[in-house]
This record gives C-alpha cells, sequence and structure tokens, in this order.
C-alpha cells in the first residue's frame, strides 16, 4: 500500500482553496460596487485601478466576470481535493487549480487597467 496525504494536508488545501475564492469573490464584488475603495491592502491595485475612485470601481467592475472565472475554478478545486488521498492525483489537482486562478487573475488585471484608464484617461 501507497503513503496516503494526510488529512490535515486535504483539510488545509481545500478551506486555503474554498476560502480564498470566497474571499476574492467578495472584495471584486465590494470594489466594482462602491464598498469598498481603494486601499493598500485588497482589491486590484494596479497603477491604472488606483488613479482615482472612478478608475477603481470601472477596473473592478470589468474584471467581475474573469475574477468569478478564476475563483469559482479555485473552489470547485478546494471541493474535489476532499476527495482526493493519492499524492499524485492530489498535487496534479491542487497544482491545476492554482495555475486556474493565476490565469485569471492576469486576466482580470488587464482588463482592470484597460477599464481604468478608459475611465480616468490615463495613457
Amino acid at each position: 500500500m501507497h503513503e496516503q496525504v494526510p488529512w490535515a494536508g486535504v483539510i488545509i488545501v481545500a478551506v486555503t482553496m474554498v476560502g480564498g475564492a470566497l474571499l476574492v469573490h467578495q472584495v471584486v464584488r465590494r470594489a466594482s460596487d462602491g464598498r469598498l475603495r481603494r486601499n493598500d491592502f485588497a482589491g486590484i491595485r494596479t497603477p491604472s485601478t488606483m488613479a482615482n475612485e472612478s478608475a477603481w470601481i470601472a477596473g473592478h467592475r470589468a474584471a467581475r466576470r474573469a475574477t468569478d472565472l478564476g475563483a469559482g475554478g479555485m473552489g470547485l478545486t478546494g471541493v474535489i481535493v476532499l476527495g482526493l488521498r493519492d499524492p499524485w492525483p492530489f498535487l496534479i489537482t491542487t497544482l491545476s487549480g492554482a495555475m486556474w486562478v493565476l490565469f485569471w487573475v492576469f486576466v482580470s488585471a488587464r482588463q482592470a487597467g484597460k477599464a481604468a484608464r478608459s475611465a480616468s484617461d490615463i495613457t
């Protein structure tokens, strides 16, 4: 019989993925509707989105769909790993979920930057 991923490891990855997905979703939602103002800690913080409040909101509105796709995949990964104890499937699923969300983070940042520049006339 081969080694299995310890339950503590499975739970830590699952909670991190699902919790991170919920957090990302809420941050972008709140920033896009003005409930989360520009800050140095949460949100899509690029030079263009940080230029002013209208750029901040426009950027987050533009990035909502891509962010939700990334967060959704991240959350789904957290649920899937709960059923995986074999090391290789666990590792491949976890890394795939991480790459998925990373891809959508870059897409979101690009969309947010473009919309923010349009909103604040930054070139």
